[in-house]
């Protein structure tokens, strides 16, 4: 197992660099017959190889997992658990700003007036998202 496929794609991968020796400061340019055994030798190293072995056993037993689209509680739930401090993700929404839309959703004070337009946008999001995997 150590000196099959693990060797053999050290060995082709030092190949596919060999045409990037340099001459100065300038590399080489890859001739079309370079860029063809390149690309034939990355997709040799990069072919499915279905293992020869048994297969690992699992210890676990299999069971259910509920892929319904969430509801509001259970998105509740998931923002009051989020870390505060972070980095936002791709949307720019912090956990800090989620968790003013959940806490202006549901006031923890009797006077404060519940404001839940921008929470039911989100848990609208959320549940459109899932159940569609995409917005539109």
């Amino acid at each position: 197992m150590f000196g099959g496929p693990g060797l053999a794609g050290s060995l082709n991968q030092a190949k596919c660099c060999n045409w990037m020796k340099h001459r100065g400061d300038e590399a080489f340019r890859p001739s079309f017959e370079d860029m063809t055994k390149l690309t034939d030798l990355m997709e040799d190293m990069h072919q499915r190889v279905d293992p020869q072995e048994e297969p690992i056993p699992t210890l676990i037993a299999p069971y259910e997992i509920d892929d319904s689209v969430p509801t509001e509680d259970e998105i509740t739930l998931a923002v009051k658990r989020l870390k505060s401090g972070k980095s936002p993700g791709a949307s720019k929404m912090t956990a800090a700003l989620l968790k003013k839309w959940c806490h202006q959703e549901h006031p923890l004070k009797e006077e404060d007036i519940p404001q839940p337009e921008a929470w039911d946008k989100l848990v609208e999001l959320v549940q459109h998202t899932w159940e569609h995997t995409e917005l539109s």
